[in-house]
């Protein structure tokens, strides 16, 4: 497997790895601290509601985020990629 082609595979690997986190870690987080509060305050269901509609605004934040900087990369990617465009100079006679 070429260079490129294996570090463009770390590269997804990561990417995807950061976005099952950006997804998981503030849904199990949130939920469980909605469980906790509704059990200790009485109040059940509704801090768990809240903390699942917490975790699936935040897990929004976090994958723009991420999507943004992705983005970004390969901006930067193809520019270095492509060559500047030619002069808009006339050409001399």
């Amino acid at each position: 497997m070429p260079d490129d082609r294996q570090g463009s595979l770390w590269v997804a690997l990561g990417f995807a790895w950061r976005l099952g986190y950006s997804i998981a870690v503030p849904l199990v987080i949130l939920l469980a601290l909605g469980r906790y509060l509704d059990r200790r305050l009485g109040t059940e269901p509704w801090l768990l509601i809240t903390g699942l509609v917490l975790s699936f605004v935040m897990t929004n934040i976090l994958m723009f985020r991420e999507a943004v900087r992705v983005m970004k990369q390969a901006e930067a990617a193809d520019r270095g990629k492509t060559s500047p465009p030619p002069s808009s100079a006339a050409p001399s006679r």
